[in-house]
């Protein structure tokens, strides 16, 4: 969607390439943080959800923060991108 914006040439391009190179960046690193942060907190968390020992106190805590955590990192990486291409599509035909 952003790529366009670093293809153009003459007064369009000097100006609006620094806002795509921003955008294309922002999106890779929105990406990484879906692929490896949040896989990571959910291992961290697993035990406190578990309620296992000493962590009963904080389970229920756990369990909401691996939903939350789980949902967005589905709705970041399969409905978000599903949805637009389907608005996409709608609008072109």
């Amino acid at each position: 969607m952003f790529i366009p914006l670093l293809l153009l040439a003459g007064v369009e391009g000097r100006l609006l390439a620094p806002l795509g190179e921003a955008y294309l960046v922002a999106i890779f690193a929105s990406l990484v943080v879906a692929l490896t942060l949040t896989p990571a907190l959910c291992a961290l968390l697993l035990p406190r959800a578990g309620a296992l020992g000493r962590h009963e106190i904080q389970a229920p805590l756990g369990v909401v923060i691996l939903g939350g955590l789980a949902t967005s990192t589905l709705l970041n990486l399969l409905v978000v991108p599903a949805l637009y291409r389907w608005i996409r599509a709608r609008r072109t035909g």
